[in-house]
């Protein structure tokens, strides 16, 4: 027993060691989104473009339409989608992953902030008459 004991201050010391020079060998091994660069930088990268100093762009929804049906938007500019009809209605960008609002009810609305410059076509997936167009522009 008296072995033992004094046997197990030495495994400790071994089993702290091998695990400190673990986690700096881990530490090295890390990187950032960017794939280099600043952790501000990086942190700028996820956050998408500076806000437009304009005000929201505006689109009312309707009597089953989107009004207007083609807005123009800034990259970093808000768009605005307001329910002003007695319908439940949605936002969805045809692509599948520009945009996508859940339902919103008569009064309610959907803000989108516009990120990357192009033509993107949506629709109200309730309503799949209702068709309209965002061009996004830099």
């Amino acid at each position: 027993m008296g072995r033992a004991a004094a046997k197990m201050p030495r495994v400790v010391k071994v089993i702290t060691l091998g695990l400190l020079v673990g986690a700096v060998a881990l530490a090295g091994c890390t990187a950032s989104p960017s794939g280099g660069g600043s952790p501000a930088a990086a942190a700028a990268a996820r956050q998408g473009p500076p806000p437009y100093p304009g005000p929201a762009v505006t689109v009312s929804l309707h009597s089953l339409t989107f009004s207007p049906a083609t807005v123009t938007a800034h990259v970093g500019q808000r768009v605005h989608w307001v329910n002003n009809d007695n319908l439940i209605h949605n936002v969805i960008a045809e692509d599948g992953s520009t945009f996508q609002s859940p339902n919103f009810g008569p009064g309610g609305s959907y803000t989108y902030t516009a990120t990357v410059a192009g033509t993107y076509q949506y629709t109200c997936s309730i309503h799949p008459d209702m068709m309209a167009t965002l061009v996004v522009v830099k």
